[in-house]
């Protein structure tokens, strides 16, 4: 309840026009009910426009085509889960190329934004060791900007450019660090304390 002499204030997602003009945005296509009745499934919020429309912008068979998105997407389905957000941020994810799959749950470990020189350091010195530590990186032809820019452009890792620096959503770091592994979250952080703040074992 709200203290003595303050009031609760509640954000609302965008209007049903804003939502699909955000979506037009990133040049994706789709039925106007269609595309309604998704983004009332999660309360028309910005970030998860954003996100789905990354996906669908990234279709290797039909690029920005919602409509053929869904029907090589059976598994997307929105019709009666508890919470939205967390079954879109967990779908995507897992579909997402390994290695940026990873290079997220490492932004994600970190509690503030990340630079890109930390960045750096952490995807080549997972290539270049070899120690007990499980590589936080795939070892794909795939460079770190490329992924960057994936993930920037799915709408799943911000970049101050001003600050060259990398950060997420509370509600992306939350989501992807709840379905990391315990494991996968040492082996991140593991790369980062002992083997380049020098913690010893």
């Amino acid at each position: 309840d709200p203290l003595p002499g303050s009031a609760a204030h509640y954000l609302k997602g965008l209007s049903e026009n804003d939502s699909l003009d955000l979506w037009r945005e990133f040049g994706c296509t789709g039925k106007r009910e269609d595309l309604l009745q998704m983004f009332r499934s999660f309360d028309n919020h910005p970030l998860l426009i954003h996100i789905v429309a990354g996906e669908v912008a990234n279709f290797p068979k039909a690029p920005f085509d919602f409509e053929r998105w869904r029907k090589n997407t059976p598994k997307f389905d929105l019709i009666e889960k508890p919470k939205v957000s967390d079954y879109i941020l967990e779908f995507i994810t897992k579909h997402l190329a390994k290695t940026e799959r990873r290079l997220l749950q490492t932004v994600c470990v970190f509690s503030s934004p990340v630079p890109f020189e930390l960045l750096e350091i952490l995807w080549d010195k997972t290539k270049e060791r070899k120690s007990v530590w499980e590589n936080p990186f795939e070892q794909k032809p795939l460079s770190l900007e490329s992924a960057l820019r994936s993930l920037e452009g799915r709408g799943l890792i911000a970049w101050d450019r001003n600050a060259n620096v990398y950060d997420v959503h509370p509600i992306v770091r939350g989501r992807v660090l709840n379905i990391m592994s315990a494991k996968r979250k040492f082996d991140v952080f593991g790369t980062f304390v002992f083997e380049l703040v020098g913690v010893p074992m």
